[in-house]
C-alpha cells in the first residue's frame, strides 16, 4: 500500500508539471526543474513551521 501511494504520488505531480508546461509553453525540463524546487521549498517549510519539543533543562 506504501509503494502505491509513493508511486501515485510521483506520476500525479509529472503530470501537474507537464501540464503546465503545456499550458505555459515551457519546455518539460525547465518546468520539472521549478516544479521540484517548489515542491522541496513546501515540504521543508512546513517541516519547520511544525511545532517543535523544547528540551527544558533544570
Amino acid at each position: 500500500m506504501k509503494a502505491l501511494k509513493i508511486s501515485l504520488t510521483i506520476v500525479v505531480e509529472l503530470a501537474i508539471i507537464y501540464l503546465f508546461s503545456k499550458m505555459v509553453g515551457w519546455s518539460f525540463l525547465e518546468s520539472f526543474f521549478l516544479g521540484s524546487l517548489a515542491i522541496f521549498a513546501i515540504t521543508e517549510f512546513m517541516i519547520r513551521e511544525s511545532p517543535r519539543r523544547t528540551l527544558v533543562r533544570l
